[in-house]
Parts: C-alpha cells; structure tokens; sequence
C-alpha cells in the first residue's frame, strides 16, 4: 500500500509534501551495505507511507528495511529504524498505517507467497508476525489489502486441488479477529492484485493506484467504501510523479501537482468519470442467518429455468470465449489498433499486468486472459510490424515479460 496519513484510527486528509528524491537517495544509500536491493526509481512511492505531513516511512519492496523521513528538517533527514537485512520475500505487500504503528501485509517472493501480516516493533526494531484470530489457515496468499476505518479488508487465496478460490474478509484490528464475508466467484486475479502494491497516495475515502508502463503512468482511484475502480479524464494525461510533483484527493477532490508547483484540481463526478470497474459486489457476511428452505426454493427455481438454455449458452460462450472478431476485416483493424498501442512502447519491456491492459483485455478472466494475450501477440508477431518477445522477468523468475521489439 502507498502513501497515506493516519492519525488514531482515522486517515486524515494531508498534502504530500514536494521531495527530493535524489538526496533521499543518497542518504538512504549510505545507511546500507546491498544498495544494489533496493529498487529506488521504480518502487519510491509505492514504498512510501506517511504518518502525517512531516513524518513519512519508506520499505523498500523486497526487503525489511525501514526508513524514517523527516521532511520538517531542512534538508530532509533518512533515519533507518530497522537492524533486519532479510530480503526477497516481501515484494507486492501492502504496507499501511494503523493507530500510528506500521504494517506490512502479505507479500511474495523466492517462489513462495506469505499470508501473514508483520507489525514493526518499534523497542526491537524488527518486524514481528500479528497474531491474529479466526484467520484462514488454509490461505495462501493476501492478494490485496486495504484500510477502512478499524478494519483491513483482506483478499486470500485458498489452494483448492489443482486450482485456486479466493475468500473476501475482514480484520478488525481493535481486536486482531477475522471475519470472511463471502467466497469470490469469477475473480479478476489482474485487477485485485493491483491493489496490492501500486499504491501512491492514501485518503480516508480513497486509493489512488499508479500502473507504470515504462516512462508512462497510469493513475486510477480505488474507491475503499463502495470497491470499485474508478478511471477519470482528469489524470489521463497526467505524467510519472517525481516528488516534486504528486497526485492526491482530499474528500471528494482530486488533485494534481507538476514538478513547478503549480496545482490543478476538480471534483469527483460523473462528468469526468469514463469508467468505473466494480472489485467485489454484494458483501454478506457468510456467517449471516438466512433461511435455507427460501434459498433451496429460489435456487431450484433458476435452475429449472436455467436448464432449457444452458447447452445453448455453453456452447455460445466457448465459441466466443477466445474468438477474434467475426470477419477477416474485424481481425486486421483489431490486430492493427493494438500495433498502434504497441508503438508507444516499443524498446521497452512490459509486466504482464501492462501488457493486458494495452491489449483491452484486463477484464476477463485469469484463463481468458492467457488465450487472448497468446492469440493476440502471436497475431501481431506473424504480421511482422512489431515483434513481441516473451521474457522472464529478472525480479521474479516465476513471472513472464514482454519485449517489444
């Protein structure tokens, strides 16, 4: 999780002060031994939070590093709190502040994935495993994480024979209990898993998301309340933060701050909003009494309903599934359209996450996603205006990246 300001348990509205990044750098740089760990230009503000507007703290992902920043002190003064040198495991945690005590959430990494939260004791200088109670020991993986008022909001994985199911739940952390609220069903694993280590900016309200594509960003709000992404006209063309420069809400504002300090801000509503994509719908809480008879009643009902039309409609949907558009002509101008995206990058190379989102196929499911990726870059390869090469990525072998060539 990204940037933030908590104060007890209400995040405060605050205004991210301008930073000098390099200088940040440097000091950090000489409290280490492995500066080559620390991934400073792509992860800074993604491993920044803050516990008001003159005190910030710095993970750097991958690591259990902590940093103390005081931006009230000129220049600013690096601090670093932790004694551990542990690294490689934590990467795509979510990181927050609760009650004026840091928190790290989940995280992956070494091939292997954690599911646990770690408190950062501040008498030993270490990171320390949160017991909590209730908590799925079956699980996995925390995909994302995010604070809303006393509770975290948890999305788990749950190996399930050879496939995954992922549990939506709650952490009071008042009285460090769990609750699961329901199961999810037709996850989006692309869109969760960007809550989980994208994270720029924090308000009471909001997530403010930056999906990196190279020398380009991509900001989208994460609305904590009603869990849905929100994509606005406002920040489409708003270039890479650089610490002088920042994007944050306050209430229901959004504004945007250039490297010179000029600020530039509009309310959030309908008529900058483009698209809103829903995360989780229809919280319940699985341990809520409902009457069985009515539900097996309803149940029955849709399914002798459903029957007359279901051969019909499986066999729609795998026709459809991984198809290309209709006719020769639909094919070549979709297949040209994403070349035209493609040209942007070209040179760079791509997470996967950014190569969906490129191709406009985000949205589908985790299996729909594979096939369409593959026939769509098989397409553009054979055509021969762009090659696209895929490549494991040097930070985490268990994961593939895209060349464009």
């Amino acid at each position: 999780m990204g940037a933030g300001l908590i104060m007890a348990s209400t995040i405060q509205a605050f205004i991210p002060p301008r930073l000098d990044t390099q200088l940040i750098h440097q000091k950090i740089d000489s409290l280490i031994q492995e500066k080559d760990i620390i991934q400073f230009k792509s992860d800074f503000f993604t491993s920044l939070i803050y516990l008001n507007d003159s005190i910030g703290y710095y993970n750097p992902e991958g690591t259990l590093h902590l940093f103390e920043l005081n931006f009230n002190r000129n220049p600013v003064s690096v601090k670093k709190l932790s004694i551990s040198k542990y690294h490689g495991h934590n990467f795509r945690r979510c990181l927050f502040i609760y009650d004026s005590e840091i928190y790290s959430a989940g995280g992956e990494g070494l091939f292997n994935t954690f599911s646990g939260i770690l408190k950062f004791d501040r008498t030993l200088n270490e990171w320390l495993l949160l017991r909590l109670s209730g908590f799925p020991k079956m699980s996995s993986k925390i995909n994302a994480a995010w604070l809303n008022g006393d509770s975290l909001n948890v999305i788990l994985t749950i190996p399930s024979n050879n496939s995954e199911s992922y549990l939506y739940g709650k952490i009071d952390l008042k009285t460090r209990t769990y609750l699961n609220i329901r199961k999810l069903e037709n996850l989006n694993r692309a869109d969760v898993e960007r809550i989980g280590g994208y994270v720029v900016h924090e308000s009471q309200h909001f997530l403010i998301l930056q999906i990196r594509l190279e020398t380009k960003c991509r900001y989208i709000l994460f609305n904590k309340e009603t869990r849905e992404e929100i994509s606005t006209t406002f920040f489409k063309e708003v270039p890479c933060i650089d610490g002088k420069s920042a994007v944050y809400a306050k209430n229901d504002f959004i504004y945007y701050r250039d490297s010179n300090g000029n600020l530039d801000s509009v309310q959030l509503s309908e008529n900058i909003i483009y698209q809103k994509k829903g995360l989780i719908q229809n919280e319940e809480s699985s341990d809520t009494k409902i009457n069985y008879w009515m539900l097996s009643i309803v149940l029955f009902t849709i399914l002798v309903i459903a029957l007359f039309k279901s051969l019909k409609t499986k066999l729609l949907t795998s026709l459809a599934k991984y198809s290309f558009p209709n006719t020769s002509s639909e094919h070549d101008e979709l297949i040209s359209e994403l070349e035209q995206l493609l040209l942007a990058s070209r040179g760079a190379t791509l997470v996967g996450a950014s190569m969906d989102e490129i191709l406009k196929i985000s949205q589908y499911a985790s299996d729909t996603i594979r096939a369409k990726r593959s026939a769509y870059i098989k397409a553009i390869n054979k055509r021969g205006v762009l090659r696209i090469i895929r490549v494991r990525s040097e930070k985490d072998k268990r994961y593939f990246e895209y060349k464009i060539e």
